[in-house]
């Protein structure tokens, strides 16, 4: 009888997946929310609408946009069953991890970096050569790129926000990239932690969150948004979450058709960060709400184009790298 089974089950047209390929549809609509808040933020700071002033409010949102995005970064790593046994972690499985992580982020970093250059060299943005030294600046079009071999050296790691704390280069909306690199790195040992015991990730959360109030208070508030280990509070809230699915079974799989649809639509929430200063870039101060809702046009439109472009080339390379070894002749 259970042979029978079996070989009933393998004519069947459709497996179901496993539940760590299942795509949870609930992090897609923040990731979406959270897209769209911060792409209206830059767009509010890069036309003078709205003043990086930490006493504001509005600027708080934009914060909570990113805070939420991390979350859900974290969560759907951790919807995988990975890093939780021992042995589990080790130099192989982190390196491969860590080169995974490095080329799904850093190719679209390089291709953004090439184009929003671009943008900005079009729209008038000058660049000032300097022998030596760093400048925080090129966020608008009064103040001139300065590129020095230390810079250019931040530039082409992204690890502006790392090194210095701030958001500084060609490209300095980047610095999230950067904080989410930096948050992988860390990804397989708070994993890992947790599996050991919970309580070191929640010690974790309340040492991070109590040092980052700190920071706001007595230092630079601008340290505690751009630094990448300021988010780890909330990128371990997310794996605290996705272990959790995961260890109850993993998320149920989108049933309905609305469900799909925001899956496909989250495809595009990566390229629409990576791409759309190259669209703000242009707008001018005090811009009307119309050019507003033209920019957001245009961010979609370049946003299918080179996440085509983008798609392509991940896909090449990592076709590449589950291509089966050539037989021994």
């Amino acid at each position: 009888m259970d042979s029978s089974k079996s070989r009933f089950s393998n004519l069947l047209p459709f497996k179901s997946p496993k539940p760590e390929n299942i795509m949870d549809w609930r992090p897609e609509v923040i990731r979406i929310v959270s897209i769209f808040y911060i792409v209206l933020g830059h767009m509010l700071f890069y036309t003078g609408w709205l003043i990086n002033d930490p006493t504001n409010p509005l600027v708080w949102i934009g914060g909570v946009g990113v805070a939420f995005f991390v979350v859900s970064s974290a969560y759907v790593h951790s919807l995988k069953d990975e890093f939780n046994k021992p042995g589990s972690l080790n130099f192989t499985s982190y390196w491969r991890f860590l080169k995974n992580r490095f080329l799904r982020l850093y190719i679209g970093y390089y291709l953004a970096l090439v184009v929003t250059l671009i943008a900005k060299l079009w729209i008038g943005y000058t660049v000032v050569f300097s022998p030596m030294g760093l400048t925080i600046g090129g966020s608008s079009r009064s103040v001139p790129i300065q590129i020095s071999p230390e810079s250019l050296v931040l530039d082409l790691t992204c690890m502006w926000p790392l090194i210095t704390g701030l958001e500084g280069g060609i490209f300095p909306e980047a610095w999230f990239i950067c904080a989410i690199m930096i948050l992988s790195l860390s990804y397989p040992f708070l994993r890992r932690l947790h599996s050991i015991n919970p309580n070191y990730l929640y010690l974790i959360i309340i040492i991070t969150t109590v040092f980052r109030l700190i920071v706001v208070i007595f230092s630079n508030s601008a340290f505690a948004y751009h630094f990448p280990f300021a988010w780890t509070a909330e990128f371990s809230c997310g794996i605290i979450l996705g272990n959790r699915v995961c260890m109850g079974g993993g998320p149920a799989p989108p049933n309905s058709l609305s469900k799909r649809i925001i899956i496909r639509m989250a495809t595009r929430v990566w390229p629409i960060y990576l791409f759309h200063m190259a669209v703000v870039v242009f707008m001018f101060d005090h811009a009307p709400v119309r050019d507003f809702i033209a920019s957001l046009v245009v961010i979609i439109m370049i946003v299918e184009f080179f996440g085509q472009i983008l798609r392509n080339i991940t896909s090449l390379i990592f076709a590449e790298k589950k291509k089966p070894p050539p037989p021994i002749s």
